[in-house]
């Protein structure tokens, strides 16, 4: 068995395309350097699948393809009509689903079933917790506190009920994100933290672009529901528990 993490930093600024890997073109072969750079990763990821192929490891490796924020917003590519938030309303860091909404592929022939989708809630935390499942390890009570093991998902169980809170934090400046399933609730801090103030609440379910014309913060039929998620998010975010339950391998 073995482990590897891969953090590319290809398609992070700067970007500079080389002029081709292996004999084939990539600079100024797509609309920007950004998505150049978009082929410089697919490249590296072939790499890696080409090696597990031939050692004969592919099938039985789990690969899981994510990433720890939102797609770049890119000028150029947006010209050509390429967005990387996938239409959601901001890019990376920023604390609407664009900066923080991403794919998670999972790739395991031997276990998943090709072509599958799921719409659970998974956050990236959530990784540690799944290994742990799948290798057999164990860890204490008062570690990884915010992973949640989706390892039943991975496995094809579509029954599989996960996590129903995520908290977030904007990496471009300062906001604090909550999400309890399909509600949003958007906080305004600032960098010494004593200052939490409610600044907009989204129903995702009926407003995925979160538009400013559906937010909630003033509403009045909303404020119950609102009252309800700052007290859960300042319960979780300010108290040394767990914030999601102790996989149950492990209680």
């Amino acid at each position: 068995p073995f482990f590897m993490y891969y953090c590319t930093p290809a398609v992070h600024l700067p970007h500079t395309p080389p002029e081709s890997l292996d004999g084939e073109a990539i600079a100024g072969t797509s609309p920007s350097k950004h998505l150049d750079m978009n082929r410089v990763m697919d490249w590296e990821v072939g790499q890696i699948i080409n090696a597990l192929k031939a050692t004969g490891a592919y099938e039985n490796t789990l690969i899981i393809f994510t990433s720890d924020n939102g797609g770049l917003w890119d000028p150029e590519a947006g010209k050509a009509g390429h967005f990387s938030n996938g239409g959601y309303r901001g890019s990376k860091n920023l604390c609407y689903e664009g900066g923080h909404r991403v794919p998670l592929i999972a790739v395991w022939p031997d276990v998943i079933e090709a072509g599958r989708r799921s719409d659970a809630l998974v956050n990236g935390t959530d990784l540690f917790a799944t290994f742990a499942e799948l290798t057999g390890a164990t860890f204490a009570s008062n570690e990884a506190m915010d992973s949640y093991s989706f390892l039943d998902l991975l496995k094809g169980n579509f029954d599989f009920k996960g996590r129903e809170t995520v908290l977030l934090q904007s990496g471009t400046a300062t906001e604090a994100i909550y999400r309890e399933g399909n509600w949003k609730l958007i906080i305004d801090t600032d960098y010494g933290y004593p200052k939490w103030d409610p600044i907009a609440l989204f129903n995702l379910e009926d407003n995925r672009a979160e538009l400013e014309s559906g937010n909630l913060i003033n509403d009045p039929d909303s404020q119950e529901t609102l009252a309800a998620m700052f007290a859960r998010f300042k319960a979780i975010r300010f108290n040394e528990a767990r914030s999601v339950p102790l996989p149950e391998h492990l209680r």
